[in-house]
C-alpha cells in the first residue's frame, strides 16, 4: 500500500463568482503569468502575486534599442563620407550632436529595460 503524498493538492474550494468577478480574476491571473487556480491559491495563502512584466513589451524596447544602434551606424557611415556630408548641407556638428543624442537615448533605454528585470 502506498502512502499519500502530503504535498499533492487534492482538496478543492468552490467559490461562486459572477461574470465580472470571473473576468477580473482571469485578467489579474494573466497579468501575474499564472492560471486562475494558482493565482487564487497564492492570494489565499498570503503570497503576493509576482510582478507582471510583459515580455512582449520588453522585446519591443530591445528592438527600438537595436534600431537606434542601426541609425547611429548609418550616421557614422554618412559622417565618414565627406562627399555625401557636403552634398547634404547638414553641418557636421549637428549630425554629431544627433549621433551623441542617440547614444544617450540608448543608454537610458538599456537602463530602463534592466530596471524592469529587477
Amino acid at each position: 500500500m502506498t502512502t499519500p503524498d502530503p504535498s499533492r493538492r487534492s482538496r478543492q474550494i468552490h467559490v461562486p463568482v459572477n461574470a465580472t468577478e470571473f473576468t477580473e480574476i482571469e485578467a489579474h491571473a494573466a497579468k501575474a503569468g499564472l492560471g486562475k487556480a494558482a493565482f487564487l491559491r497564492n492570494l489565499g495563502v498570503g503570497h503576493a502575486p509576482p510582478a507582471a512584466i510583459d515580455q512582449t513589451q520588453i522585446d519591443r524596447l530591445w528592438k527600438v534599442n537595436a534600431d537606434l544602434g542601426r541609425l547611429g551606424g548609418l550616421l557614422k557611415w554618412w559622417l565618414s563620407d565627406e562627399g555625401k556630408l557636403a552634398a547634404s548641407q547638414v553641418p557636421r556638428g549637428r549630425l554629431e550632436t544627433v549621433l551623441n543624442d542617440l547614444r544617450v537615448t540608448q543608454q537610458h533605454l538599456r537602463r530602463a529595460i534592466d530596471a524592469l528585470h529587477t
